[in-house]
């Protein structure tokens, strides 16, 4: 995956009265057509992730990337024609030759949620992208017997009531995500469906 250029050489200058637009754009209620974003090449991951992001009120009503902001408002100006993704791309730092190499989203979404972090870190919104997006893992095991604990238990069925009651992991017994690779808040759940 091309790396997202923080600081590209054609950056552009800010276009506040635009990025006030989007947000203005956004609070004005629903649209009669929705528009699409054109492929600039094998840019159709992009353009996915950017409308989902767009559809996405709490991220676009702040001032986070202007690119961004300029596309959504445009989105929602729209009248059904595609919109140019374009500028986002240059902004980025990609050439011609590299909109035409197709790339995988979650990485993009992964490098896009970095950069936007970062712009946040020293904001009241630095945890807006955790906020929004924190997601659980569930898991399921398939299993042939169960271990329960019987002490101070008068019959099987409190055994198993204990044994599926609600555990909050937290403190010195979080659970370690091997996703994000650190230690989380979790409930463990133990159901018999």
């Amino acid at each position: 995956m091309k790396e997202i250029n923080k600081n590209p050489s054609n950056k552009r200058e800010f276009r506040g009265i635009q990025t006030a637009s989007a947000v203005e754009s956004w609070n004005a209620g629903p649209r009669s057509r929705i528009s699409g974003i054109t492929n600039h090449g094998a840019t159709c991951y992009l353009n996915t992730l950017l409308q989902i992001l767009f559809h996405t009120p709490d991220l676009t009503s702040f001032q986070i990337l202007q690119e961004i902001l300029i596309l959504f408002s445009n989105l929602l100006k729209g009248d059904g024609t595609p919109i140019s993704a374009k500028a986002l791309t240059e902004s980025f730092g990609w050439t011609s030759d590299e909109v035409h190499i197709h790339q995988d989203i979650q990485e993009l979404n992964r490098l896009l949620f970095e950069e936007l972090e970062d712009n946040l870190k020293n904001t009241i919104e630095r945890n807006l992208i955790n906020d929004l997006y924190k997601g659980c893992l569930k898991t399921t095991d398939e299993f042939q017997d169960v271990n329960l604990s019987v002490s101070d238990c008068d019959s099987i069925e409190l055994a198993l009531d204990n044994h599926t009651q609600t555990e909050t992991l937290a403190g010195d017994n979080q659970y370690f995500c091997e996703i994000c690779k650190g230690r989380v808040d979790a409930i463990k759940v133990f159901r018999n469906d």
